[in-house]
């Protein structure tokens, strides 16, 4: 089975930011797109208090998810 090396999510509005953080848990770089900038502003937010609520819980290290 050939891995996974590259990852685009188009669209960071609910789902799309989901998808994303979920694929980054597992190892994948990610890139994600909107045309909204608003919605991509929303969706690193997102993504960076679920990081921050998983490592308070120990489900994840805060190095686990890289924002870039």
């Amino acid at each position: 089975m050939s891995k996974l090396e590259n990852i685009a999510v188009i669209g960071a509005g609910m789902m799309g930011h989901g998808i994303a953080q979920i694929f980054a848990l597992h190892g994948h770089p990610v890139a994600l797109m909107d045309l909204q900038n608003s919605l991509l502003s929303q969706a690193i937010e997102n993504i960076q208090a679920n990081r921050s609520l998983m490592a308070q819980r120990g489900i994840v290290s805060s190095a686990e998810i890289s924002i870039r």
